[in-house]
């Protein structure tokens, strides 16, 4: 075969496409050194055999030679003294031509794949609209799925930007094995988003006696939602969850506990006991009461206003009527980067300064607030085992709303717990800086 049959067989105008496995094969090639008496086929003895660009080694047929051909290299033509040299073939000639993949297709089969994980399930419907919007079909590289992510969550915070990148990770993994619908993920290899963490900002007993007045001034759902934030110290997802049955249940056992389901670990389910004061049950109660004819399994929380009215209230839903409250009592005319879950912040803090002005240890407050709060930390067997459980009574002794309505406040100034004449200082004088959110 000839150089240049070789080299049309190669590339024939362009890239096959595909890699090759590695392969040698003999090339004819002439030399006029003159030792032969002109034009002649290569042989050992003639100058060519000791190129320096190309070692030519002799082949199996007189006048060739044998060529140890990399797939990922071409041959350049011959220069003016008949030298040649292997040069590398450019990436996007060798790689396989990326496949058109649905983007709507992708995204069905893996939620039927997650059909049994409800968290999995709710992050993928909130990415999946906007996604296939701007990607009918899967992409190829991952700059244009930064910069979306980028636009369409430009949060500061980065956090809702994180969790959207984890999802479709997940998402185009899936597309990638076990479906074999994608060669890669775009994804492989990207840097995860970073989120900027925040830093706890509780509440003043000035500002949340306020926003309790006015909570108390409210419908009755109203009044369940802003006390099971502040005084329990719920998530808004733990707050949505809550059933007429697990209300139901906690009035009729009167232990000073519910039963009530949790924010998922893993994407499961998982049930848990949680203290509960007769002041919240009591509202629960009359809630639920108004909802007689629904039966056990309905959310306790539905939507009373516009299209969201006769709905299961969702987790925006309960950031909504906190708003709402902050409106009402000025918060954010004090503290201007207020947010609802600074609530879960109050809870903890006010808990830990109650113990500490009990007479109780920094440890001893820390762990009284992790486990009113629902967080393990690995040893804590109260999630399975319920014997020598204190915690209804930890949560009626140190609760925040009892102190409020006690009209009484303690803050620590310089490693010392002291009075201040009723309620704390303004929430600036207490708050930790934090970047905004």
């Amino acid at each position: 075969m000839t150089l240049e049959s070789y080299t049309e067989y190669h590339n024939n105008g362009k890239s096959t496409g595909s890699r090759k496995s590695r392969k040698s094969f003999d090339i004819l090639r002439f030399c006029d050194c003159g030792r032969h008496g002109g034009l002649h086929g290569i042989a050992p003895g003639c100058p060519g055999m000791a190129d320096e660009l190309l070692q030519f080694i002799p082949g199996d047929s007189p006048g060739t030679i044998r060529s140890a051909y990399d797939p990922d290299f071409v041959p350049e033509k011959p220069d003016a003294q008949g030298h040649v040299r292997l040069i590398p073939i450019p990436d996007n000639e060798i790689a396989s031509p990326w496949p058109v993949v649905s983007t709507a297709e992708l995204f069905s089969e893996f939620e039927q794949e997650t059909a049994d994980r409800p968290s999995v399930l709710k992050d993928l419907k909130s990415l999946q609209k906007p996604f296939l919007a701007a990607f009918p079909s899967v992409p190829s590289t991952w700059p244009p799925i930064r910069d979306w992510l980028n636009t369409t969550f430009p949060g500061k915070g980065g956090r809702t930007r994180r969790n959207r990148y984890d999802t479709l990770r997940r998402v185009l993994n899936y597309g990638v094995r076990p479906l074999h619908l994608l060669p890669h993920s775009p994804l492989e290899d990207s840097p995860r988003p970073r989120s900027q963490s925040r830093s706890a900002n509780p509440l003043s007993l000035e500002i949340l006696s306020r926003l309790h007045d006015c909570a108390m001034e409210s419908p009755l759902k109203d009044q369940a939602i802003w006390l099971c934030r502040f005084a329990l110290g719920w998530r808004p997802v733990e707050c949505v969850r809550l059933t007429l049955g697990d209300v139901r249940r906690a009035a009729a056992s009167e232990d000073g506990y519910i039963t009530r389901e949790q924010k998922h670990r893993r994407g499961k389910e998982s049930q848990s006991l949680s203290p509960i004061i007769p002041e919240v049950l009591d509202v629960l109660t009359q809630l639920a009461g108004s909802m007689a004819n629904l039966a056990d399994e309905a959310p306790i929380f539905y939507g009373t206003r516009g299209r969201h009215q006769g709905k299961p209230l969702s987790d925006q839903g309960v950031r909504g009527v906190v708003r709402k409250l902050f409106g009402e009592a000025g918060v954010r005319q004090e503290v201007p980067d207020a947010i609802p879950y600074d609530l879960r912040d109050s809870f903890a803090a006010h808990v830990g300064r109650a113990v500490r002005a009990g007479g109780g240890r920094v440890g001893e407050a820390r762990d009284v607030a992790r486990r009113l709060l629902g967080h393990g930390d690995g040893g804590d067997v109260l999630s399975r085992y319920y014997d020598d459980d204190e915690r209804h009574l930890e949560l009626l002794e140190y609760n925040p709303l009892r102190l409020l309505k006690a009209g009484r406040g303690q803050v620590e100034k310089e490693g010392v717990l002291v009075e201040i004449e009723g309620l704390e200082p303004s929430a600036s004088a207490l708050r930790t800086p934090r970047s905004p959110n």
